[in-house]
């Protein structure tokens, strides 16, 4: 079996985003990763590719009011949330979100500074051309940092989880077995394939964190 938010239909995709992409786990999950990306930037702008209900996106341009965010999703009811928040907020000049698949993106060549996902590349059917359009549409210098759940996530990663966000994590145990997770071994020879010249994959907690670089300049 293999969830994908793309056939979740309303209003059972609203019952996914409150169950899953609401909780603390998640949250946190976008403020760390919007952190370490603001931390890098300050203006130009920047891809949330997968951007679901649109939080990662948003808490990046509350972050640095220099930069334009772009969030696409394959899903068509989460883009319709992601736009109906921004709309609420005063960084909606800055926001733009559009329904399409991170393997055909609707950007110019090197038109962004760089580009984040959230636990979404395991949803990627073609990660191998993603990356190439991810690679494409960066920057000369540019950056992509990518963070999913770690299918090879031990016992004890998931114990630590549970006393930092609660009881819910124990379903990892499920999800690694039933969600295409990749594991570091499988990420590895994926990202040595891509056009990117430096890359890394550094393991946290239950997280696989990607770092990919295109060469040629400076973010």
């Amino acid at each position: 079996m293999r969830l994908e938010p793309e056939s979740i239909p309303f209003p059972f995709s609203r019952l996914y985003l409150r169950a899953v992409t609401r909780t603390r786990f998640f949250r946190d999950v976008y403020a760390s990763l919007a952190q370490e990306a603001a931390a890098q930037l300050t203006s130009g702008a920047v891809l949330d590719a997968g951007c679901g209900p649109g939080d990662l996106a948003l808490r990046l341009a509350e972050l640095r009011p220099g930069l334009t965010v772009w969030g696409i999703d394959i899903s068509a009811d989460m883009i319709r949330l992601a736009t109906r928040r921004a709309l609420s907020t005063p960084q909606a000049p800055r926001l733009r979100f559009e329904r399409a698949d991170v393997a055909a993106l609707p950007l110019p060549d090197a038109s962004l500074e760089a580009a984040v996902s959230s636990i979404a590349f395991h949803h990627w059917r073609r990660p191998g051309v993603a990356l190439a359009e991810l690679w494409r549409v960066l920057k000369p210098g540019g950056f992509a940092t990518i963070v999913d759940l770690d299918r090879d996530m031990d016992r004890a990663a998931i114990r630590s989880a549970v006393r930092r966000w609660g009881r819910k994590m124990y379903f990892l145990h499920v999800a690694k077995r039933i969600e295409p997770f990749y594991s570091r071994g499988r990420l590895e020879p994926l990202l040595a394939a891509s056009p990117f010249e430096h890359w890394r994959v550094e393991r946290r907690g239950v997280l696989l964190w990607m770092r990919l670089e295109k060469g040629g300049g400076s973010v």
